[in-house]
Parts: C-alpha cells; structure tokens; sequence
C-alpha cells in the first residue's frame, strides 16, 4: 500500500504511533530492498506526516545459516526499530512448504524452537521477537499449540529476551490466519510477563489499510490485565515508553 494511503488511515483509527517495517530475508524465496532508497523514501514522507510518530523500522528473517548476511545487513544502518522474525527454519520456509515433513508434530514444534534460540543468539542485533509462534499459521502444524517438550526451550528464548532487554512483539495477525489468537499465545506473554520482560510492541501485522490496527485496542486491554502499565515504540533503537490507558483513550476518541 502507499504509505500516505497507512498514514491517513492510522489518523483516522486514532493511532498515532506507526512503525514501518518491510521485510529483508535471505532464503531463496525472501524478499529483499535497498535500504537507501527505502531511507530517502520514508523519511520525505515522515516530513508529511507531523501528525504522527513514524519509526522507520525492518522486519528481519534471522536464521542461523544466514547469520553474517543478516548482520552484515543491519550494521551502521540507522533504523529506528528490528523485529527479528523466524521465517524459515532447517532452511524450510514455512509459508512454501510443510514445516520438516515426516517426523512428528511435537519433533517439529522442538526443532522450531531450538532453531529460534539458536538464531537469536546467531543474530542478535534486533529489539523484539516478531510473531514467536508463527509456524502455527501453516500446513500440518495449523493450530497446534507448543507440546509440553518444547516449553523449557520456549522459557529459555524468553528469558535470553528479558536477560537482554529486548521485547515481544504482539502481533494479532493470528486471528487473520484463523487461529483465533494472537501471536504468540496468551500464556507464553504471561510467562514473559512473570520473567520480568517489561519490553512489548504491538503490531497488527498489516499488508493493507483494513488491517491497520486490528485489534491493538484489544491487546492492550489483555495486557493490561496481565500487569503491563506500558507497551513500547522504538525510535533510534531505543524504546520509549507509553501508558496502556493514554493509548485506550486514543483509540476511544477516534470512534
């Protein structure tokens, strides 16, 4: 979509903090850009926009086998805000094909995450974890949930996050797929939450106007309920702070 059409949109819905987040993966099938033509272009329309907080910001795939690319990628970039995003693991792209076909459900929930501790450690530099569980969006694994083997690595990728100050990305694109949750699921923010994570976003993941917004006011309420006072929008990589209440009225203005 043209960003001035997501800026105008964003105003109307009363969200008045966007980040912009193309995505750069390395696998075969991944989508790539050039960051100074995406940089002039952004930036001009920032100017635009006086209305709003605009991050300029990347969605990156990090994968393991892909780690020098990645980091090579993102050195001495000035981006405001890095979802790190597992698209690809056991070099398989989730959305191409089944995820490691022929060996369990719970064999492949395990590998999947053990791939995504070992990427986050291989590829550091980005400041939360995009749509964590995202492999239940596709194929045999559609719907599953994390088997009880899986759990103790899903607690050590959340406390490497909390260890680091980094974040969790709520990303509600989950309903959109028909999972009839958010990304990740409920328990795993709650864990996160009980580790000490205090670093959330949230994102509704939009690839067109509609979408811009689904549900945040929504999130932002189960967050709240959770214990979070706060979610957090990044500019120059450094998480600024905003209250759950002053976001809510924001939203109920607009309507």
């Amino acid at each position: 979509m043209p960003p001035a059409q997501l800026m105008a949109t964003a105003l109307e819905k009363g969200i008045l903090y966007v980040a912009l987040t193309d995505h750069i993966d390395f696998g075969p099938s991944g989508h790539r850009f050039d960051p100074s033509e995406y940089f002039l272009h952004l930036r001009a329309e920032r100017e635009n926009w006086p209305q709003l907080q605009i991050a300029i910001g990347v969605e990156m795939g990090i994968q393991k086998t892909h780690a020098s690319m990645v980091n090579e990628f993102l050195a001495d970039q000035p981006y405001d805000f890095v979802i790190g995003s597992m698209h690809r693991a056991a070099d398989i792209d989730f959305a191409v094909g089944d995820f490691l076909p022929g060996i369990s459900r719970d064999e492949a929930w395990l590998c999947y995450w053990e791939e995504t501790l070992a990427s986050m450690k291989s590829c550091p530099d980005f400041d939360v974890l995009g749509h964590a569980d995202i492999i239940r969006r596709y194929f045999s694994l559609k719907g599953t949930t994390v088997p009880a083997g899986a759990r103790p690595v899903v607690s050590q990728v959340l406390q490497w996050l909390v260890e680091r100050e980094k974040g969790l990305e709520i990303n509600t694109s989950g309903i959109r797929y028909g999972l009839g949750e958010w990304h990740p699921q409920l328990w795993m923010i709650e864990e996160f939450f009980a580790l000490g994570g205090k670093i959330v976003t949230i994102g509704s993941d939009s690839h067109s106007p509609d979408q811009l917004g689904f549900q945040v006011d929504q999130v932002l309420g189960q967050l709240s309920e959770i214990g979070f006072q706060e979610v957090a929008f990044f500019l120059n990589r450094k998480p600024h702070f905003l209250k759950i209440t002053d976001l809510l009225a924001d939203f109920g203005r607009a309507r």
